[in-house]
């Protein structure tokens, strides 16, 4: 496992896949800003929610991503357990199989934030 938590079955085309995705999302971005708010936009729109995580060893389902108040490259991810929903850095969930579309996005945001 990558340490932000995405297996790629051929680990040789991970970085090509993830270069690919975040040049997607950020094209016509002009600072870092400009970059989150593509990333973010990519994210909503081409993940297919709801998709099952793990926290901490428990199953949640992972029901939408948000704009956090406190990190300003980063992006939460809204979690539900028990009918309680919780915004959870997404470091912190582990995508179970099968990865849904639009995983590569997400992927790439981690990737990004991590070298920023």
């Amino acid at each position: 496992m990558s340490k932000n938590g995405f297996l790629f079955e051929r680990e040789s085309e991970a970085p090509t896949e993830l270069s690919q995705a975040f040049e997607d999302a950020t094209v016509d971005a002009y600072g870092e800003d400009e970059k989150l708010s593509g990333l973010f936009y990519f994210i909503a729109e081409s993940m297919a929610f709801p998709w099952s995580g793990c926290v901490l060893g428990e199953t949640v389902s992972v029901v939408g991503a948000e704009m956090p108040d406190s990190d300003r490259l980063g992006i939460d991810l809204v979690v539900e357990k028990n009918d309680k929903q919780s915004r959870i850095e997404p470091l912190s969930v582990e995508m179970l199989l099968p990865y849904r579309e639009g995983h590569l996005y997400l992927a790439a945001h981690l990737l990004w934030k991590e070298r920023a």
